[in-house]
């Protein structure tokens, strides 16, 4: 029985592939990161069963998608796209002066860091942040600029945390799509933040 259910998600993530390949061709990147979030999923349910780990849970990604009761639910940090730059927006330590902390990332830098990310995908092995700060070091790149590209990666779920600190990418799709795909992720979160710092901001 538990054969014939994991052919079934075998062929239904074979036929999700075939719907991300047709929205990337439509240039449709919202609707490929949705069916990817659904083809997730199903890996992850495929997965449990495969290894027969005990009761089956919801997939996380699953569980993620409820609807939430207010644009702003989900915790920070918070990225988006703003003037061609990646922004991360975080919430202060309570001794600083400032509710928010905010943390940009121009369009080169984020080209450069996906060209490194390249490389290490190249050698089919895991790779960490911390692999980043030297090839950016020589270019005189900030590390801090690393840490926001992979964690808006990783909140996009384009790349997956595999170990401690290491990351392989999850999603097959060209990494050119990638920042469209978080333009178009996130639009509520950056409406919910001006909000939430309007309103934090005059207390």
């Amino acid at each position: 029985m538990l054969e014939s259910i994991t052919m079934k998600l075998r062929e239904a993530e074979a036929e999700a592939r075939t719907l991300v390949e047709g929205a990337l061709r439509r240039e449709d990147y919202l609707q490929a990161r949705r069916v990817l979030d659904y083809a997730q999923s199903i890996r992850h349910l495929r997965d449990s069963i495969e290894a027969e780990d005990g009761p089956l849970r919801p997939p996380r990604r699953a569980r993620e998608a409820l609807p939430r009761k207010r644009p702003d639910a989900r915790p920070y940090p918070h990225f988006f796209i703003e003037d061609d730059k990646l922004v991360k927006l975080g919430r202060s330590r309570p001794e600083a002066p400032t509710p928010f902390y905010r943390h940009e990332t121009p369009r080169d830098i984020y080209d450069a860091i996906l060209d490194i990310i390249r490389v290490n995908e190249g050698i089919r092995e895991p790779w960490s942040v911390k692999s980043l700060e030297e090839p950016l070091r020589r270019q005189s790149i900030p590390a801090y600029h690393a840490y926001n590209v992979v964690g808006a990666l990783r909140e996009a779920r384009l790349i997956e945390q595999i170990g401690r600190g290491l990351y392989h990418v999850a999603v097959p799709v060209p990494p050119g799509a990638w920042w469209q795909m978080i333009a178009d992720l996130w639009p509520r979160d950056r409406i919910a933040d001006e909000e939430v710092r309007r309103t934090e901001g005059d207390e």
